[in-house]
């Protein structure tokens, strides 16, 4: 467990932080990454406690079949991340706000123009 954590800690696990960071507005940023590490942790002491008794003999014994509960929450991650997280590759943080100031949806932010500049 603690290579994995390790490998996993040094690789792809930060990568959440660093979308939270590079896709929230300047405006409320602060407020975006307090609620999702506030939300990170809660949700952490939730899987610390439900694990155990998810894979206890004693209790739920879903030994195998816990990965259909990983594998559904991460189903559910990966279509709302489809769905709600822009595309900002080659926009600068002024474009950014000037597209989540209009009210764009996600889908919007790749061939918007900003001021006559396309990314």
């Amino acid at each position: 467990m603690l290579v994995w954590n390790f490998i996993y800690g040094t690789s792809v696990g930060p990568v959440c932080f660093v979308i939270l960071c590079e896709v929230s507005a300047t405006r409320v940023r602060s407020k975006t990454i307090a609620l999702a590490t506030a939300t990170q942790a809660i949700l952490g002491i939730v899987m610390t406690i439900a694990i155990p008794y998810l894979i206890n003999p004693d209790q739920a014994n879903a030994r195998g079949k816990i990965g259909f509960f990983f594998g559904g929450l991460g189903a559910v991650a990966l279509i709302w991340s489809f769905l709600r997280v822009p595309e900002t590759k080659g926009r600068t943080y002024e474009e950014l706000d000037i597209m989540f100031t209009k009210g764009l949806k996600t889908n919007e932010f790749k061939d918007f123009v900003v001021d006559g500049v396309h990314p």
